[in-house]
């Protein structure tokens, strides 16, 4: 089991692969947050790609593999 931490995305957000038993995540963070404070507004951007690599060391069969992702967390 590989457990991964990914606050502020949805599934939409991910890639996730398997192959020669590297299991590779990436996405895409788009964050942006607008607030007023009297006469001036305040607008907050994060984006960026990100991608992890891990090899693991046992063969997987990628077409039986299962992911879940929960308030934040990549399960797989």
């Amino acid at each position: 089991m590989v457990k991964v931490e990914a606050p502020g995305l949805v599934n939409n957000d991910f890639d996730i692969s398997i192959v020669n038993n590297v299991l590779t995540i990436s996405g895409e963070k788009q964050f942006q947050r607008e607030t007023m404070k009297g006469e001036y507004r305040i607008l907050e951007c994060a984006y960026g790609r990100f991608s992890r690599s891990i090899p693991l060391d046992y063969e997987v069969d990628s077409d039986t593999a299962k992911a879940s992702y929960d308030k934040g967390n990549i399960k797989n």
